[in-house]
């Protein structure tokens, strides 16, 4: 009887391990496809980054190029720290897209083929929850 409670507490342990694995790997995938957008009268930037390559557009400056090992690294490092699944419902701190003061943003990534897309904020005042992101994605573009 001893013998059959090791069994049956190995099997169950072996498949809790797994599954944890599971997740945390799942955390650890780079995203299909990240695209920022933001606009308001008159302005525009939009960044995306698919399959590795970063691209970003504004009325004065366009450029491409494949994202390298730290990027990717420090992109991975951002995104497994965010839950996905409330972005939609993230409470922007500030207003001032609804009246033209501020690029109207959200984000998108796909991740594992399913979408996910940011609650509309102020370009330069994101979520907390997302604002490393966002400061990351415009900072490539000054590379």
């Amino acid at each position: 009887m001893n013998t059959i409670f090791k069994i049956i507490f190995l099997v169950i342990s072996i498949s809790l391990f797994s599954s944890c694995a599971a997740q945390k790997g799942n955390t650890q995938k780079i995203p299909e496809k990240i695209i920022l957008k933001a606009l308001t009268r008159g302005n525009f930037e939009n960044i995306s980054i698919i399959n590795n390559k970063y691209t970003y557009k504004s009325p004065s400056s366009s450029k491409s190029y494949i994202l390298n090992t730290k990027n990717k690294q420090d992109l991975n490092a951002i995104i497994s720290k965010i839950n996905l699944e409330t972005i939609t419902t993230l409470k922007a701190p500030s207003e001032k897209r609804l009246y033209d003061g501020a690029m109207n943003t959200h984000i998108l990534i796909k991740l594992d083929q399913k979408e996910y897309t940011s609650a509309n904020f102020d370009h330069d005042n994101p979520p907390k929850t997302l604002k490393d992101l966002v400061d990351l994605l415009r900072n490539l573009a000054q590379q």
